[in-house]
């Protein structure tokens, strides 16, 4: 079975979490997935990014890059960060965990995290 990821996904916040929503959305073409994320908030000028993987099963196995830009000058004013993980998922859901590292030149902590999207 693969299922098709096409559409528009919203990340379900952590409770406690508002005005913050991640959206992707994606494109399938067969089991290979493309897409764009977008995430606004009020302490950044903008935090988009792509997306790409593959479907296998149940499985999506992703590739997240983002850029934020904080505003300002000076080298990390924009940072940019790859993400790489891979979902659970089902026509109406997406979940699992994703690890993320900042690019050069900009240092920052790497992290992992637990993501559950839902279909819009």
């Amino acid at each position: 079975m693969l299922v098709n990821l096409s559409g528009t996904w919203m990340m379900d916040n952590p409770t406690g979490v508002t005005g913050q929503t991640t959206t992707w959305v994606l494109t399938q073409t067969g089991s290979s997935v493309s897409g764009t994320s977008s995430h606004p908030a009020e302490f950044v000028v903008s935090d988009t990014g792509t997306i790409s993987g593959d479907v296998s099963g149940l499985s999506f196995t992703c590739r997240w890059e983002t850029i934020t830009d904080y505003g300002g000058s000076g080298t990390c004013h924009t940072v940019t960060r790859v993400g790489t993980g891979t979902l659970t998922v089902s026509e109406t859901s997406m979940t699992g965990t994703i690890s993320s590292v900042p690019q050069p030149p900009c240092e920052g902590r790497a992290y992992i995290a637990q993501y559950s999207f839902r279909r819009q």
